[in-house]
This record gives C-alpha cells, structure tokens and sequence, in this order.
C-alpha cells in the first residue's frame, strides 16, 4: 500500500492573494538596489516583476511594494522613474529617505528643486521620513518647503548635518508622529510641531551644534521642554547636548520629571552633569540604560574614582534604589592611546528562557544589554598607559547587582593589562559564575584564586587524624574556618592573549619568554581542575587561545593538549604543509550554547 502524498502547488499556481502577501513578508528582496535605480526604467528595477508575465502584472498592481522612495543622486536618469513608481504607490503612506549631497550643476539643481515641490505636495502622504547630507544650505531649503499637515507621519530622522530647523516644519501638525531623531543639526525647534505630537514616544538628540559650542539649555528648561512628553516618552536619548557645567542647587527648586513608561534611557556627558540630571529623573527598574560619561577637567584618578562612584550612586537614585540585576556582563579596557579605561555592558532579565551564546565566548547573542557604561578620561588621548587607572577595585557598584551572574569577560582591546586582586577575589565568590572569559590580562592573581580553590577542595578531601577524632562542635568549627571555594560554580574557562609575570615569566606567545619545562601556572590550574573532578563537579569546556604552536615551547603544548583532551574530550589537529596547526577545540554541542536563567536562590 503506498503512503499517501501530500499535495503540492506550483509556484506559478499560486493565487495574487497569496502572492501579494509573500512579496510583503519578502518586501526588500523584491527589491533591486534600495540607494539608487538598477536601471532607468522602475520596471525593471522592482526584482520580482522579472519572474515571470504573471508575477509582473501583480507586482506592478501592488501598491505596497512601491510605497518606499529613496532618493540620493538629483540626476534625470535617477529621477525619470518616480513619477511611475509614486502612480503605482495608489495614494497610500510613503517612507521617503532622502541624502542631497550638494547639488552643483543646472540638472541636479533643477531636479532638487522640483523635488522639493514634490516633497511639499507629497507631505500629507509622508509615514517615514528620513533626511541627510552634505551642504546644510540645500537641506534647510527642503525643510522650509515641508509646511504642510503631516497627517500620516510617525518617524523623522534629521542626520549629518549641521542645518537650522524651521519652526514652519510641518506647521499645520504631526498628530501621529512616534519618533523623533535629531542628530547634528543646528538647533533644537523645541516650538515647533515635531514636540506637540501627543503620540511621540521615541526621542533622540545627538550632537546638536549649538549645544556642542557652548550654548547649552539649562537644565531648567530641558525639564520644561520634557515635562508634556514624560507620560508618553518610552526611549530617550540625549547625547552631547548637556550642559559642561552645573552648580549645586541648578535644579534645587525644579520638580522631578517623572518618565513612568520609559523603556531606554541613553545620557552622554561629564560625570557630574550626568549625575545631576539622573538625580532629576525617576524611572521604571525596568528600564535599560546607556551612558557614556567622562571625569572633568585636571581631575587625578582618586577624583575620577569618586565621579564614577557617584555615577553609579546617581543610576540608582534615579531607579528609586533599585539595582539593576545582571546575568551576564562584559568589561573592557584599554590602555593605549585610548580614551576608554572603563567599558561596561551588562544583560540581564527573566523574559529570555534560555540565552544562546556562540562557542568559547560569554556574550548573549541576539539580545541587547540592559546596562551600559562607558567612562572615559580626556587627559589620556593619545597617551600611552601601562595599567588601568579607571578599573575600580570593587565590584560593588552601587547600581549593580551580580549575585546572580552567569557569566562573564573580562577583556583589555589593547596590550596586557592588570586588574587589582580585589576585583578577581569579588568576582571568585558570586555563587552562580558558570562561565569566564579572560582575554589580554595579566593571569598571576586568577591563579592566585584558583589555587585558594584548591586549598579549599584539598581541605575537604583531606581531613587530618585529629580532625577525624573532634566531636561534632569541633567539627563544625573546623567547618566554619575552612578556606571558602573560589569560582565554585565554574563550568567553561576561556582564555586567549593571557600573560603570566612571576619568574620564570612571560607572555605565553613569545618563546623567549616561556619556561622550557612548563609553565608553573598551568601546573596549578591543572591541580585545580583535577581536584574539581574528584568531587564531581567538573569543568566542561576550556579553551587557550592559541591557533598555532608558534612561541609556545614543545613541552607545553603537550600540557594544553592534554588539558584540552582532558575537559573537553576531544581537540582538532591539523597537518599544513610541514607545521602542526593546533586549533580551537572541537566540541560538537559546546555546553555554552544554550544557558537558562538562573534561578531566584
């Protein structure tokens, strides 16, 4: 008896209805080029009307497909298709994107202004408008053209360019508008149209020019501007339009700004204005938050030490002293030419059953952090530094809680760098640290750890004579005064770039530095991770870091291979030509790849 078939259906068979709603999911790939016409005819520039006569007849029938304009070269060729494509778009809402890179000639000059009288009848019609370029002149032209009701419209971006913005700006209202994006424009039109929207929840202002040269708002005003938006603010960005200095009492008689819906809050500033205006503000715990701050003036590091302290304090004033819970977390340095001793990023959450990671990282895959913070030193640029100043030397942040981390990296961008010990001993007693990444650092004080770990399992292991004969309350004193386990919970281990100082010493990936024999911090972590397996609570992935044998001495590559073997099960090794290329261990499913949420306790 033959099994029954399921029935299938020509592609060609399908009916327009179907059809149309595969070219909506599938809407850009319908697409040819979306920055410039494939070719001087619409037609032909709208992929999918290519199949076949059937699905060009739908295609060029379907309004939705024609509804997205990008327009960036003011030439005939490029222009010749709107007028065809805007009669196939039916009257329905437009997402427009324009870019006017300085029109020079009599053809370019004459097609941007026609463009501006097409903008003009075309504004009722407008859904999504984003506006960019290069000459400010031709871009305040556009704007001055666009009076009209914008009765459709929910998103404006104004970006890369320094232009004035006309109160006129859609005069006759934007009752729809949801988002608002300015970015390095001239001025803030806090009288215009754009902030009376009733709908506008999403509001970025970066690099406003005006700001940026000196003439700050006051903070006064910026709460008066903000306060008929705090009902209906979800997303707020304010990025180098804060004043550079306050005094103690500037918002002393200004009422907190309550941003009860607020989902995303990113603030770029000096520490202590940053401060000062978190201090104004009070907003969900939930809410993600983003900031990019920098001590000031000739401030010395103490100084710059207790700015980030009063950050950090500031961040949970505003959360009504709610710490913000992080499951994972990355922390990044650089000390070269940089200015960024401090980069922080943090997730967190329960809404997310199980977090993927890629192999041998530590970092959540398609989720953004719930935490950001990057803390930056002026007097540094382009001066070279050997250790991190910013690296505070405890991790009790007053904004952060880690008691339920899972995972962790901790990386330096540039050169070998140390962080104090104080920071490796917090972070080697979080209960729930299962994964550690450590890439660029100097190791002496991680092994320092590992080692009280094993002291702490050997202690168990190996009771003494006379401690087998104490009664019970000796027993448990002995208990209460045994050394604490260090990374209790350590599962997967991850190294790459690390160095080793104490004699005999060096960067593992220079020969001349490394011990002929081994290198004593191997022996001790290999110790450690033995005596984890003895009490069954074994690591289950590590990785090295090391691509090649290249600076890496006969005897120990022998030792990471073993360890390799030893955790993971199994490694790849590969012969090219006459060298032996030692590659990153090859685990099929690496345990790391799908980590759920760790429980309340």
């Amino acid at each position: 008896m033959s099994a029954p078939t399921t029935p299938t259906c020509s592609v060609g068979d399908l009916p327009p209805n179907i059809l149309r709603q595969i070219f909506a999911i599938y809407r850009s790939d319908c697409r040819a080029d979306t920055d410039r016409y494939a070719s001087h005819s619409s037609n032909i520039w709208m992929r999918v009307a290519l199949i076949c006569q059937e699905w060009r007849s739908i295609a060029l029938d379907y309004a939705e497909l024609w509804c997205t304009l990008r327009i960036r070269h003011f030439r005939d060729a490029t222009m010749s298709p709107l007028s065809d494509q805007l009669e196939r778009t039916k009257d329905l809402p437009l997402d427009i994107t324009l870019y006017i890179d300085s029109p020079k000639d009599k053809e370019t000059i004459s097609n941007f202004l026609a463009t501006c009288m097409l903008m003009a009848q075309l504004t009722p019609r407008l859904k999504l408008l984003e506006v960019g370029g290069e000459e400010p002149p031709y871009v305040e032209a556009l704007l001055r053209a666009l009076t009209g009701s914008a009765d459709e419209l929910t998103s404006f971006t104004l970006g890369g360019v320094r232009c004035e913005i006309p109160d006129s700006l859609f005069a006759g209202g934007t009752p729809k508008l949801q988002h608002l994006q300015l970015e390095g424009c001239g001025n803030i039109p806090w009288s215009s149209n754009l902030f009376r929207s009733e709908s506008l929840s999403e509001l970025g202002l970066r690099k406003v020019a005006r700001h940026f040269a000196g003439d700050q708002a006051s903070f006064p005003h910026l709460h008066q501007q903000l306060r008929p938006l705090a009902n209906t603010l979800t997303t707020l960005q304010l990025d180098t339009i804060l004043p550079h200095t306050v005094g103690p009492s500037i918002l002393e008689n200004v009422p907190t700004l309550h941003l009860p819906n607020l989902r995303d809050l990113s603030l770029c500033g000096r520490t202590v204005v940053v401060s000062t205006l978190l201090r104004s503000l009070k907003i969900p715990p939930s809410a993600k938050v983003h900031f990019d701050v920098h001590v000031g003036g000739e401030a010395g590091d103490a100084q710059a030490g207790t700015e980030f302290n009063d950050t950090c304090q500031a961040i949970r004033d505003a959360r009504s002293s709610n710490l913000i819970e992080l499951t994972d977390l990355s922390i990044h340095s650089r000390n070269w030419q940089g200015t960024l001793p401090l980069w922080v990023y943090g997730w967190g959450g329960d809404a997310i059953a199980a977090k993927r990671y890629r192999p041998y990282m530590t970092i959540p895959i398609q989720t953004m952090p719930i935490f950001s913070f990057t803390f930056e030193d002026p007097r540094y640029v382009g001066v070279g530094r050997s250790v991190i100043s910013f690296f505070p030397n405890t991790i009790a942040w007053p904004c952060l809680s880690l008691v339920r981390l899972q995972s962790l990296e901790l990386k330096a961008t540039r050169d070998y760098l140390t962080v104090p010990p104080s920071v490796w001993d917090s972070f080697s007693d979080l209960p729930k640290l299962t994964m550690l990444r450590i890439e660029n650092l100097i190791i002496e004080d991680f092994v320092r750890c590992m080692d009280n770990d094993s002291a702490a399992i050997e202690d168990t292991l190996q009771p003494t004579l006379a401690e087998a004969q104490d009664d019970s309350h000796n027993k448990e004193k002995k208990t209460a005064s045994s050394f604490p386990r260090r990374f209790a919970a350590l599962k997967c281990l991850f190294f790459k770039g690390i160095a080793f100082y104490p004699s005999p010493s060096g960067m593992l990936t220079r020969r001349n530095h490394s011990a002929p024999d081994g290198h004593p911090f191997l022996d001790r972590l290999l110790k450690n991770f033995q005596l984890r397996q003895s009490i069954g609570v074994p690591l289950e992935s590590i990785d090295f870091g090391f691509t090649n044998r290249e600076g890496v001495s006969g005897h120990m590559l022998g030792l990471l291979t073993q360890c390799v073997l030893e955790v993971n099960g199994r490694s790849l090794s590969l012969k090219r030509s006459d060298i032996e290329v030692w590659e990153l261990p090859f685990v099929e499913q690496p345990y790391l790849v799908s980590l759920p949420p760790p429980s309340a306790a």
